[in-house]
């Protein structure tokens, strides 16, 4: 039992103290560059030259992404109470890539037939709405916040 113990004290020891002030910085607004991964096979996908498609992202406990998220939130609430009408599934997708668009801040990608893809809003929620797949990866990056935090 003693030895049970002393790893326990090892281990905590490992972890070291952590300043929870210092986790309460907006790192999740800085926004972090995820790399595009080839949805079967999870290769990192690439330009010609070598470097990789990549998209720069706010989290969801960023500024950004709660801030258009009870926007949301209140135009449903006060949708449903005029309409008394449940909220569409169509609508909810809708909401689901705004987010996504807003948490956006650029990327380099190439999407379409013209061979690269400017970073605008409009591209984003092209992107997000006709590639699933993509839509889905942006979603698990932004909502890891290990993503957005520095180990120490």
């Amino acid at each position: 039992m003693a030895d049970a113990a002393k790893e326990q004290v090892t281990e905590k020891a490992a972890v070291g103290s952590v300043n929870l002030a210092d986790l309460a910085s907006k790192a999740e607004d800085q926004g972090q560059i995820m790399e595009v991964r080839h949805p079967g096979t999870g290769e990192v996908l690439r330009f010609d030259d070598g470097r990789p498609y990549t998209i720069t992202l706010v989290g969801k406990d960023s500024d950004r992404f709660i801030e258009l998220q009870r926007k949301i939130q209140d135009r449903r609430a006060q949708a449903m109470m005029r309409s008394r009408q449940p909220l569409l599934a169509i609508m909810s997708e809708k909401d689901e890539i705004d987010l996504l668009v807003n948490s956006t801040l650029s990327w380099d990608v190439m999407f379409g037939d013209n061979g690269s893809s400017k970073a605008t809003a409009e591209n984003y929620r092209r992107a997000y709405s006709s590639t699933r797949w993509l839509r889905r990866q942006v979603d698990e990056f932004i909502g890891n916040a290990a993503n957005f935090f520095k180990a120490t």
